[in-house]
């Protein structure tokens, strides 16, 4: 009977083992994945957490007098980002990880209502593609969602907070 004890115990503790193991290792594959969130395509400035739930990152540019945040989908290798105009409009870029020829503009199939056609930006390194929109809209809560020839993108804008950013544009405006 005691040996039974034993045998049991020892198996619930193997089990009790296995069961922690893999839960630190869970946990550690996920704070490595959110630590290349904020690293990637981090040319300028250093990015934190805004928002963990919406996966919202904040950073600075312009010498730490500005702005900006981005969510990044590592798994497709892209990041929206969103800054503010002086005149309150937003200012959206998406960034694809991507080798390119530097500097190239790429005209796809996709046109806007005026009939010119949508373009992909290479970077000046040629390690992403990039496309840019100006909403002069009060509030971004649309869905900005586009496919330019397999360069696509579905982001819900809802679910940001532009507070941080609403704030300093006021702030700006002190005398």
């Amino acid at each position: 009977m005691v040996k039974g004890l034993l045998v049991l115990f020892g198996l619930a503790a193997i089990f009790g083992v296995i069961v922690l193991g893999a839960s630190l290792f869970e946990y550690y594959d996920r704070q490595q994945e959110k630590g290349a969130e904020l690293n990637f395509l981090a040319f300028e400035g250093e990015w934190s957490w805004l928002d963990h739930k919406q996966f919202i990152q904040v950073s600075k540019y312009n010498r730490g007098t500005r702005t900006r945040l981005r969510r990044v989908v590592l798994d497709k290798g892209r990041a929206v980002y969103v800054r503010m105009g002086d005149d309150y409009t937003y200012a959206t870029t998406v960034l694809f990880e991507e080798t390119c020829p530097p500097l190239a503009v790429i005209s796809t199939t996709k046109q806007f209502s005026d009939g010119t056609y949508k373009t992909l930006t290479c970077s000046a390194n040629g390690d992403y593609l990039s496309h840019s929109a100006v909403w002069n809209i009060p509030d971004l809560t649309l869905n900005w969602k586009e496919d330019l020839d397999g360069y696509s993108w579905n982001e819900y804008f809802r679910s940001w907070n532009f507070d941080v950013l609403k704030r300093e544009r006021t702030l700006a405006k002190a005398i």
